[in-house]
């Protein structure tokens, strides 16, 4: 692996898309092999809601409902008990997969924004070898989320860029686990949650979710770096930049489009 220091520029007005951009910049030039894996989750993730949501569509009728409820009623226990299983065994699977593919990409951010290149193979075993400890702190900062988003969707929002940074603390140093790392977080994205929330929603949006994965690592990699440099030299968060204040607008625009298309 290259020992070379890569230069971040630091955008001046913090910038939420040239953040974002100047990361995936990096991570294609110095994480090429991690890049293709993120896409590809990013595709399996997408093609598999899109299957669940076909399915759910399905089940729109009450006939349908009954149907299914009878269907059901009518299969064996064994078969029931064999399927359940199976649905077990999927999910804890597709949790496994998540935990890893989160693990790499808050591993190759915090490693790029230090100027070092990252291979997939490494940062899945940077994962691996702190797959129980990462799992905990993954747990915990989603159930906390859930309680948040319990309040009202907003609070949980929030509390889920709040805590963006927790995994790149967690592969930096070892104090920051489970509580630690989220309260150290919420400490580093003070006063710079829009520009984080702007940096990796809109171009969600743009790529349909299949940019999502590449695209946060991106975004995470830049303002990871910009914003501990700050912190380190105490001094004050530069204000959002005027984009990030429109795209906050962007959620409520939707949603008001939604409302009038069902209405």
């Amino acid at each position: 692996m290259s020992k070379e220091k890569i230069p971040i520029e630091q955008p001046i007005s913090i910038n939420p898309f040239v953040a974002m951009w100047q990361g995936v910049t990096l991570v294609v030039s110095r994480a090429i092999t991690v890049a293709v894996v993120l896409v590809i989750a990013s595709v399996c993730v997408i093609t598999g809601n899109n299957f669940i949501t076909a399915q759910q569509a399905k089940f729109k009728e009450p006939a349908q409902v009954e149907q299914a409820i009878q269907s059901l009623i009518s299969t064996p226990a064994s078969t029931i008990a064999l399927y359940a299983g199976m649905v077990l065994i999927i999910s804890l699977s597709l949790f496994v997969i998540m935990v890893m593919i989160h693990g790499i990409q808050s591993y190759t951010a915090v490693m790029l924004s230090k100027g070092k290149s990252v291979t997939v193979s490494e940062a899945f075993n940077a994962t691996l070898g702190q797959f129980g400890s990462y799992t905990i702190l993954m747990l915990w900062m989603y159930i906390k989320i859930t309680l948040w988003s319990v309040l009202f969707v907003i609070p949980g929002v929030v509390a889920y860029y709040r805590y963006s940074f927790a995994g790149l603390l967690f592969f930096e140093n070892k104090k920051y686990r489970g509580n630690a790392a989220l309260e150290e977080s919420t400490r580093l994205t003070k006063k710079g949650l829009l520009t984080i929330f702007a940096s990796q929603y809109i171009p969600y949006l743009l790529t349909l979710g299949y940019g999502g994965n590449l695209s946060a690592t991106g975004s995470l990699t830049t303002l990871y770096g910009t914003y501990t440099g700050i912190a380190k030299k105490k001094l004050q968060m530069p204000r959002a930049h005027i984009l990030s204040y429109v795209s906050l607008a962007v959620p409520f625009v939707l949603l008001m489009a939604a409302l009038y298309i069902v209405g």
